[in-house]
């Protein structure tokens, strides 16, 4: 599957990512079973729930990444 190409802006990653999954999904409508169904059959799974059953990536600001980053690092320093 190729994903075709996007004019959206480079600053708009929603977007852009958006505008790769549409044609990919209207290809493939069935796309999201087959993704958990790989995931839970190679076992990326936390009791019964996948580790990640979204097709989209979340997608943090600067600020919230580096909330993010500052948080686990002193996780880490207290693991």
């Amino acid at each position: 599957m190729k994903a075709a190409r996007t004019s959206a802006s480079p600053q708009d990653p929603i977007e852009s990512w958006n505008q790769l999954l549409k044609p990919v999904l209207k290809e493939s409508p069935d796309l999201p079973k087959k993704f958990l169904k790989e995931l839970k059959d190679a076992k990326l799974t936390f009791g019964n729930r996948v580790h990640c059953p979204f097709l989209r990536p979340f997608f943090l600001s600067p600020e919230d990444e580096r909330r993010v980053r500052q948080a686990t690092e002193i996780l880490a320093r207290v693991g």
